[in-house]
């Protein structure tokens, strides 16, 4: 049975979960300044965007393309993307060029689904994948170009962003049909691709040059017409099932995150201080925990099934998203807002874990 779990693509949401959840554990150690506050950020920021996210994204394509392509991903690449995914965790926890570890993962990842796609002509899905492979040429960069590290980080941190773009005009639209019961506004290829190619273009404008007007205007756009999109797709309906709630507040994060990256662009402040954790608290972090709890219930023959102990996880990590944002230095709340993040993703690795691994075989 073991044995079989390693071998599903659901197995990755259980990993991830349990990394996050340990990694984000030694911001208050640092806080406390018992651990290198440098070290412990540079872990911090490729757990997010190297480790954690792409093993969501693993295991959620994984499981997709038999559903968009018609077939399964052959042969099976979960035995050795786990490999590589865990050399790179490991060697990310000692060694300062660690980045280039973490980003063999997306890379294969990327090299995977596009060889899959292009078996199949799935000409759809090949923004996404291309998008899955850049992340890690970028993940590569950061360890050999330190001069243009930071740029690196928020073309990351952009590329992300764009990933969370296209996976949430897909999802979202396809839980409110299911839940709902009755069609939303489908988008079609040629629209798909054409808001894709746009929200990448965007989002690495700011990532090159985050500040000025021009910037401004641009994602300031961009949160505009994905929240114009976003009602488009008609599905407030949706928001009565705690799960299918989750996932709507998490795509509504998308456009909130870019109108505070838009203010940010002509405001004197940080850059991204409140629209990256906007983006990736709120937008990543609530969308990657409902949508992996919907992938696992689904599988298992549950789709609209919900607990408490679920919802007790979603109010969490939404508790962890004003605790970061607002902490401005603070650090007991930072500490408390690492608290909520590490106790809602144990808690996905602890309650539904194995549910994914069992229902991956079936």
């Amino acid at each position: 049975m073991a044995r079989a779990a390693l071998s599903t693509p659901t197995f990755f949401f259980r990993l991830a979960c349990a990394h996050s959840a340990l990694v984000i554990a030694l911001w208050p150690a640092s806080l406390a300044r018992l651990m290198d506050e440098a070290w412990v950020l540079r872990l911090h920021q490729d757990e997010l965007l190297l480790g954690t996210f792409p093993a969501v994204m693993a295991g959620f394509t994984l499981t997709a393309m038999r559903r968009w392509t018609g077939n399964p991903v052959t042969p099976n690449p979960v035995p050795a993307l786990l490999a590589v995914w865990t050399a790179g965790r490991a060697v990310a926890l000692f060694a300062p060029w660690g980045s280039a570890a973490a980003a063999a993962f997306p890379l294969l990842l990327g090299a995977v689904l596009l060889r899959h796609v292009l078996r199949h002509g799935d000409v759809r899905n090949l923004p996404l994948v291309t998008i899955i492979g850049c992340i890690g040429v970028a993940g590569l960069g950061r360890a050999f170009l330190p001069d243009a590290a930071s740029a690196l980080l928020r073309i990351v941190v952009a590329l992300t962003v764009a990933l969370l773009l296209i996976a949430s005009s897909r999802i979202v639209p396809a839980l409110g049909r299911s839940f709902i019961g009755r069609e939303s506004r489908r988008v079609g290829l040629a629209g798909e691709t054409a808001a894709a190619m746009a929200s990448v273009a965007v989002l690495l404008v700011w990532a090159l040059r985050p500040r000025g007007p021009d910037t401004a205007l641009a994602v300031g756009l961009l949160a505009v017409f994905q929240a114009v999109r976003i009602g488009s797709w008609n599905v407030w309906g949706m928001a009565r099932h705690p799960r299918f709630l989750a996932v709507l507040a998490g795509a509504l994060a998308l456009p909130a995150g870019l109108a505070v990256l838009s203010a940010e662009a002509v405001a004197n402040a940080t850059v991204g201080a409140v629209g990256i954790h906007v983006l990736l608290v709120g937008g990543l972090g609530l969308s990657s925990l409902a949508i992996m709890t919907s992938m696992v219930r689904k599988r298992a023959g549950d789709a609209l099934r919900w607990s408490r102990s679920e919802a007790i996880l979603y109010a969490t990590l939404c508790l962890a998203w004003p605790l970061r944002i607002f902490a401005d230095g603070s650090a007991t709340m930072l500490a408390a807002a690492s608290l909520a993040w590490g106790i809602a993703f144990a808690g996905f690795a602890l309650l539904f874990g194995r549910l994914g691994d069992a229902s991956s075989g079936a």
